[in-house]
């Protein structure tokens, strides 16, 4: 009777750790498949800190336009955005949220390719 009880938790315990492991692949598998290079001017930048428990933990709210016009919003753990001006273009890499986390167009991870003089250029 008790291996029996023993099989079934086992058992229950293996089913709830394997459906967790599969969304955790499958939520990084497709922001990897889905990311998005994104040329454009930086045009909003805001540090937010993060003071809870043992540490503290600091990122930064983006946004970037590109010349269609479209304004990409992110969120961002890259410093290299702290020594970025506003109207600076700026070549970044976005990692979309999962579909099933509801934040359609706003992306959960940017990172700086490059950074390059716009001058001359309509913004």
């Amino acid at each position: 009777m008790i291996g029996k009880i023993f099989d079934f938790f086992f058992m229950f315990f293996m089913f709830t750790a394997g459906v967790i492991a599969a969304g955790i692949v499958f939520e990084l598998v497709y922001s990897s498949a889905n990311t998005e290079d994104i040329n454009g001017v930086l045009v909003f930048k805001e540090k937010v800190s993060d003071k809870g428990g043992l540490f503290s933990v600091s990122h930064f709210n983006v946004n970037i336009k590109d010349k269609s016009g479209r304004i990409y919003i992110m969120r961002s753990e890259d410093k290299q955005f702290g020594d970025i001006t506003i109207n600076s273009c700026v070549e970044a890499r976005a990692y979309p949220y999962a579909p099933w986390k509801k934040r359609n167009g706003v992306y959960r991870d940017a990172f700086i390719l490059r950074v390059y003089d716009c001058k001359g250029k309509k913004r």
